[in-house]
């Protein structure tokens, strides 16, 4: 298309001999026209004459269709041949309804662009709604550079900017007056094309998100099935490695107690009684504490501070709890607090295990608007890299847990400077104190 394009000289050229020509054809056909209709009718000779007057109206009024197309055939040897606007237009119509393909669309609308306007090139440009530019070109690569920047038409959509049609500068300033319309038509028309765009394109980034998010809650549902079977197997052995043992104690202390009962020996029935009851308790302590492991009776009973103050001792944390007045004096669902005990359980025992003696702190608060109940443990041990650490055991099942909750974990840790483990769950009402 560039090689049929005239240069300016060439059109400067033909613009000096074109409509000169075209208005010589005129005058001679008027001049004709009225001279044979004399001769025909013997009228006189004068040009103000009645006759003549009405004649040359006849003549002009005749010729008129001849004269448009005189122009259009002068315009076309000028400009070159144009596709008509409705042509064009109807063009762009077609590719407004056509809301699957959008980027197949707008590359097309940049072809229609160029080739509408006899362009060297033609560029649409979406502007997404982070600020993002996109552009679609025609042809590639495109012919302008840098120093010479192209003539932006702006394009929006119900009073919102939504992208621009670009064309060379040179070109825009060639471009006859027709075409110029022609480009403020289609800057109108390409509105619906480039919000469809923007439509299409953030559908398909939140169709990418709900997908990876899809994905990352089905690989967390199947790490808690994992580890609801690593705690079954960890009960299981805690039961047959420490309370088995006890209660085989605890059978046959009683077998030996009811055999020294048979032979009247009072005093070694009463030492074998006393050793039979501390089997007894120490069985009761082992099977207590595997419950706990399941269910903190004091979770159950008294709440969430106290269950926390309890395994805070059990640990050996020095443990600094900063607790507000209405999360002390109220009951929160049993999910919530379950979920909340969980992750500040496991960071007490990470704080425990990695930094044993260091102070520790535990901040519990009830965030309002919406209603969320927070957590932090904080402590002051050597702190680790988390970047190093992603993705492993505890820290990976508090995450999942919480975000079975519908909450929300944070994991802030660097070598040499602690480490912070916060969040939060949303709570509903209030439960009975």
């Amino acid at each position: 298309m560039n090689a049929s394009r005239p240069r300016p000289a060439g059109r400067i050229a033909r613009h000096a001999w074109t409509y000169p020509v075209l208005l010589l054809l005129i005058g001679a056909a008027y001049v004709f026209g009225v001279v044979r209709i004399d001769a025909l009718f013997g009228l006189s000779s004068d040009w103000l004459a009645a006759p003549q007057i009405l004649a040359v109206g006849l003549i002009a009024l005749v010729l008129q269709p001849l004269q448009y197309r005189l122009q259009q055939w002068a315009d076309r040897i000028v400009y070159g041949r144009r596709t008509p606007r409705y042509e064009v237009l109807a063009k762009v119509s077609a590719l407004s309804r056509d809301t699957a393909r959008s980027a197949e669309s707008l590359q097309s609308l940049a072809r229609i662009l160029g080739e509408s306007l006899a362009l060297p090139a033609a560029t649409v440009t979406v502007e997404f709604a982070d600020g993002t530019l996109v552009d679609h070109c025609w042809p590639k690569p495109m012919p302008w550079h840098d120093d010479v920047p192209p003539h932006r038409i702006p394009v929006e959509y119900r009073g919102t900017r939504v992208g621009y049609l670009a064309i060379p500068a040179d070109s825009q300033r060639r471009l006859p007056p027709d075409r110029r319309r022609l480009l403020s038509d289609l800057a109108r028309a390409a509105g619906v094309i480039l919000h469809n765009a923007n439509l299409t394109s953030d559908l398909q980034h939140r169709l990418r998100a709900t997908e990876a998010q899809s994905a990352e809650i089905r690989a967390s549902r199947w790490r808690i099935v994992a580890a609801q079977e690593g705690e079954r197997r960890d009960l299981e052995r805690d039961l047959h490695d420490d309370a088995q043992p006890g209660l085989t104690a605890v059978r046959l202390s009683l077998g030996l107690l009811a055999h020294l009962a048979r032979t009247g020996d009072a005093q070694a029935v009463r030492g074998a009684f006393d050793r039979t009851r501390d089997q007894v308790d120490a069985a009761l302590g082992v099977l207590r504490r595997t419950l706990d492991r399941l269910n903190p009776q004091t979770l159950t009973r008294e709440g969430l501070v106290p269950a926390l103050r309890e395994r805070a001792a059990g640990l050996g944390c020095v443990a600094d709890f900063k607790v507000s007045d209405e999360v002390r004096l109220r009951r929160f669902a049993p999910e919530v607090e379950a979920t909340i005990y969980y992750c500040c359980s496991e960071a007490l025992q990470n704080a425990a295990k990695h930094s044993p003696g260091a102070a520790v702190t535990v901040s519990l608060t009830l965030q309002h608007a919406p209603d969320r109940l927070g957590f932090e443990v904080a402590d002051r041990g050597p702190g680790f890299d988390p970047a190093q650490v992603q993705g492993a055991g505890g820290l990976q099942n508090m995450a999942d847990r919480i975000s079975v909750a519908g909450g929300w974990l944070q994991v802030r840790s660097a070598v040499g400077a602690g480490t912070r483990i916060s969040g939060w769950v949303r709570v509903g009402s209030p439960g009975p104190g």
